[in-house]
């Protein structure tokens, strides 16, 4: 949320009021692909109150050994895709 508060003036103004009523949470995930081992994620996770709503973004930092998985994988995955018949 941080990196869209500070590109989007409009996005600023409305997390910073008190009718942004949606609840914010921040966790880490690790997921495990064969082809890249264990990715730990960054996670924002936006709760909508009254609603069985979530917003999960999992994000790598910009050239973390993360990022170079994530790499990694969308070469592999588009190697594999064109592969099939």
């Amino acid at each position: 949320m941080q990196k869209l508060r500070q590109v989007s003036d409009a996005f600023a103004q409305v997390w910073a009021t008190e009718t942004a009523s949606a609840q914010h949470t921040i966790d880490r995930k690790t997921t495990r692909r064969l082809e890249a081992g264990d990715i730990l994620f960054d996670c924002d996770v936006l709760i909508v109150p009254g609603a069985d709503l979530r917003m999960v973004t999992y994000m790598a930092a910009a050239g973390s050994d993360e990022a170079g998985k994530l790499d990694l994988l969308r070469v592999t995955s588009v190697r594999t895709a064109t592969a099939l018949p």
